[in-house]
């Protein structure tokens, strides 16, 4: 017993089994009569009663599973009161000694909680790393499945490749394969170990499932180089295709131009060999090289073809402006310059066809730009002149309006500046000379315009040159009614003077 900390124990030999541990009997009665009796605080009472709880099991011992024997009082009964001597013995030895014994018997329930929290790090961590080898053999398992279709599926480089990284996921397998087992023998042969001896194994066992890991690492590289190769092997054929399409549509372009390119080898040559080199990479199950070939070959064609259509849209319009030239000469106009630019144009053309099949695109593109320059100068000076002509007409219509009303206004405003200037001539100082400024724009728009009119007719057929007349009379119509608001504008705001007052009839004072 202790009572501080407060502790009580039932102890005894083996010679008093049948007595004390039958039904655990010993822990009934220090439950039932000595804690109560210690609780209490009458502690020669507690003591008593537990010797005699004791003395009646020894005397009829409890059968198992059984009820307890209960002998009455006046009961003759042979004792034996060794064990009662032995007992008060040791209960006066647990008395004494109990705080060293509690310390004892915690210091033992730690060791065997310690031991415990190691052995099940010891299983989990085992258990762990058994599983991780077995969901890692079946992934192996797997990867070897698949690795026997890329020597058909790739190339020998990606191939090789593949193999050099399921090698080393196999051999990091088996060195994790064989720390586990080694661990394990060693686990099995200790038949005591310690909680020491359980850390250091568990220690391995996670060892074990880090190298497992480690395995894993170049299988999923293996994998997702799988992976993007099987994806160039399905975009790779895609894009020759489309090289090989682009190919063909240059072919119709250049048979649909026929005498323009009377060699459209010279074009479509080179072109084929770009499209030759994929398709042999792609036969040679190497779709990264195919693919980056025909991407290299696809802008190309497309540039030739863009030419190409470019050319023909330019050839067409030569056609269509030379229609639309001679309806304009059937009503009178004068074309030739028109004409004259579409000859420069053909010309421009047929030197533009001769540098692509010599030198390709980047020579003909300059000789392109500047035949469409010629083109669109034949419309202006060819078919274009009846709409030219209609629209100077409204423009010269508009100007000379403008120029009625700017007459108008010019006047107002010289009307406005004689009205104020006698009684506000400091403040009219800064536009002074504004309605003359005036005046000479009108007067000079008005000399552009009767010129533009002179042009735009059809017996002088200045059309392009009337339009250029056309740009001043609008400008300095604009000036000119800019200067005149000044004057204008403030005519509002100004009022005369007042009239001086009538002379006083009274005599001043």
């Amino acid at each position: 017993m202790s009572f501080d900390p407060r502790y009580s124990e039932i102890a005894h030999g083996d010679r008093w089994n049948a007595a004390l541990s039958t039904n655990d009997n010993s822990e009934i009665i220090r439950q039932n009569q000595l804690n109560p009796g210690l609780a209490s605080g009458d502690y020669t009472a507690a003591v008593v009663n537990t010797f005699t709880a004791v003395e009646r099991s020894i005397v009829q011992p409890p059968t198992p599973s059984g009820g307890t024997t209960v002998i009455n009082e006046g009961d003759e009964v042979n004792v034996d009161f060794t064990p009662l001597v032995v007992g008060g013995a040791g209960i006066a030895a647990l008395a004494l000694g109990g705080p060293a014994v509690y310390r004892s018997y915690r210091r033992r329930r730690q060791e065997r909680e310690i031991f415990e929290r190691a052995r099940s790090r010891a299983e989990e961590a085992k258990r762990k790393a058994g599983s991780a080898i077995a969901d890692l053999a079946q992934e192996l398992q797997a990867a070897r499945e698949k690795a026997a279709f890329d020597r058909v599926s790739y190339s020998a480089a990606d191939t090789e490749h593949l193999a050099q990284l399921h090698a080393a996921a196999e051999e990091r397998f088996v060195a994790a394969q064989e720390r586990f087992s080694s661990a394990n023998e060693s686990l099995a042969l200790n038949k005591a170990p310690t909680a020491q001896q359980y850390e250091e194994v568990a220690g391995v066992f996670d060892g074990v499932a880090q190298m497992v890991e480690e395995a894993r690492a170049p299988l999923a590289e293996a994998e997702a180089r799988r992976a993007e190769l099987d994806r160039l092997n399905q975009a790779a054929p895609g894009e020759v295709d489309r090289a090989k399409k682009a190919l063909a549509d240059v072919a119709g372009r250049l048979e649909a131009l026929g005498e323009d390119f009377p060699q459209p080898d010279q074009i479509t040559r080179p072109l084929e060999a770009l499209v030759e080199r994929p398709e042999s990479l792609l036969a040679e199950r190497r779709p990264p090289q195919g693919l980056d070939g025909a991407g290299g070959a696809s802008p190309a064609i497309d540039e030739v073809s863009s030419t190409l259509a470019r050319y023909a849209d330019i050839r067409e319009g030569i056609a269509a402006g030379r229609s639309a030239a001679e309806r304009a000469a059937a009503q009178g106009y004068r074309v030739d310059a028109g004409m004259a630019a579409f000859n420069t144009a053909e010309g421009l053309l047929r030197q533009a066809a001769e540098a692509l099949a010599r030198s390709g695109v980047a020579a003909a593109l300059p000789l392109l730009q500047q035949a469409e320059d010629a083109r669109a100068q034949g419309v202006s000076r060819g078919g274009g002149l009846p709409a030219l002509h209609r629209a100077n007409d409204e423009r010269i219509e508009a100007v000379r309006i403008a120029g009625e009303q700017l007459a108008a206004y010019i006047e107002e405003g010289r009307q406005t500046f004689d009205i104020v200037d006698e009684f506000a001539e400091s403040t009219w100082s800064d536009i002074r000379g504004n309605g003359s400024e005036a005046q000479a724009a009108a007067d000079l728009a008005q000399e552009l315009w009767e010129q533009a009119r002179a042009r735009n007719t059809m017996e002088v057929q200045e059309f392009h040159e009337a339009a250029a007349d056309l740009h001043a009379p609008e400008e300095r119509t604009a000036n000119a009614r800019n200067l005149t608001d000044t004057t204008n504008t403030p005519r509002k705001h100004l009022k005369p003077p007042p009239p001086p007052p009538p002379y006083s009839t009274h005599p001043p004072t």
